[in-house]
Formats: C-alpha cells, structure tokens, sequence
C-alpha cells in the first residue's frame, strides 16, 4: 500500500494546482487581509484531510474568546500541522511561519496572501523587534495570532523547549494565551492505509497575562509548555487505548 501514500501527494499536489487560482482570485480581493485565511485553510485543509484519508476531531473550540483578541500556541511536529491547524483557526486569525514558505509554489504565496506572517527566525534580536511590531498591528486590525513556539518541528523528540517571543508578545499587548494541542501525527497516522487514522486538536482554557511584566515571561513559557505537554500525552494515551480496544475483543 505504500502506492497508496504515494498517490495521496500526487492528488495533494493536483488538488492545490486546481483550487489554487480560485483561492488566489478570492484573497486577492483585500491582499492580506485577516479574514482570508478562516475560509481559504479551512477550504484546503478539508479537502486535503480527505485525500490523506485523515480525520481531525476538533474540542472545545468554544475557548477561543469571541469579544476578543489573543495568541494561540500550539505543538508543532510536522509539515501535516497545517491540516489540524487549517481546520481550528478561528476567524480572524492568522499564523506566523518561517520565511522560507513564500517558496513553497502556491502554497507559499496563498500563506502570504491569506495575512499570515513570515519570519527570519535565524536573527533573533530582530525578530523578537519584529513580532512587537507585528503584535501591535495585529491588535490595530482586531486580529489574533497563532504561532508555534517550539520554533522548530520536533519530529518524535517530544516537546522542544518553547521560544520566548511568543511570551514576549502576550505581555506586550496584554493578550490571553489559548494553548491548542494537538495528538502525534506520525504515531496515529498511516498514510498506506484507506483510513489513515485520527488527529485530536484540544483547545485549553484561555491563560491570563494579566499583570505580567517581561520578568514573568520564562515562568509564563514553562507553564504552557507544561499545559500542552501534558495535553498532548492525554490524548495520546487515548488514541493507544482507542486502537488497542478492537484487539481485545
């Protein structure tokens, strides 16, 4: 079956070839703009969650606040994050992703054209600068943020220590933090089968910054490391017991 996974990328890729210049056509009406990406991901990521033959069950989606902007932080283990994350964003909300996908043919472009933001993650300095300035726009047009603070993918390694940009960035603009986790992916899901398996997204209760000053930001990253590390073994643990179950009867 490995001729199935193989053609999963194929389809993957025609599909997004096809629906690109529609989704092109529909961003480009207001370029950037925070409201491109709730229907463009979620358009996307459906259609490529069937072809990977993957089904995402969302919970508690009713955490992301509604009279309000915040910063979602969540796990980041592979490329297929953006299946489970295209499929939560809520409205108004865009994600900050490594300067390196504008090069990604079509996806890279719609990532950008959708208000999402790039970053160079390699100047530190710059970039903590850089994502203030991108804070303090983001509130001015009443949008949220998503951002992974593992910076980087962590494969099976578990969860890489956070980066403290995104910390920085809740304090500066006094934002709640939704902490968002997400089940294994490579763990939980076989490509080579017609049902690859599921992926759980859990939406935590917001955390406040209320308060907080630039000194907190090191105690406020490790708790939600904690809070997601601990959410993201939950769900693990439920996906083992949900595949270990058919066996024993």
């Amino acid at each position: 079956m490995i001729l199935l996974a193989l053609l999963r990328y194929i389809l993957a890729g025609i599909f997004i070839a096809l629906i690109g210049p529609f989704l092109f056509l529909y961003t480009l009406r207001r370029p950037t703009n925070p409201s491109n990406l709730y229907f463009v991901s979620r358009f996307l990521m459906a259609g490529w969650a069937k072809i990977f033959g993957i089904t995402v069950e969302k919970r508690n989606e009713q955490n992301f606040p509604i009279d309000s902007t915040f910063i979602v932080i969540s796990n980041h283990q592979s490329n297929f994050d953006v299946i489970p994350c295209g499929l939560t964003v809520p409205k108004r909300t865009v994600a900050v992703g490594k300067k390196s996908l504008k090069w990604i043919p079509i996806f890279g472009q719609l990532f950008w054209l959708t208000g999402n933001i790039l970053l160079n993650r390699k100047k530190k300095e710059k970039a903590k600068k850089f994502l203030l300035k991108v804070t303090e726009s983001m509130a001015q047009k009443k949008a949220s943020l998503w951002i992974m603070p593992e910076g980087t993918r962590s494969h099976k390694s578990g969860i890489l220590p956070f980066k403290k940009g995104p910390f920085y960035m809740a304090i500066y603009s006094q934002q709640k933090i939704i902490p968002v986790c997400i089940s294994n992916i490579k763990e939980n899901i076989d490509f080579k089968k017609w049902d690859a398996g599921t992926i759980i997204v859990n939406v935590l209760e917001p955390i406040s910054v209320e308060g907080l000053d630039e000194g907190s930001v090191p105690q406020l990253a490790s708790l939600c490391q904690q809070k997601i590390t601990v959410g993201v073994d939950l769900l693990n643990d439920e996906l083992k017991r949900k595949k270990k179950k058919p066996h024993q009867s």
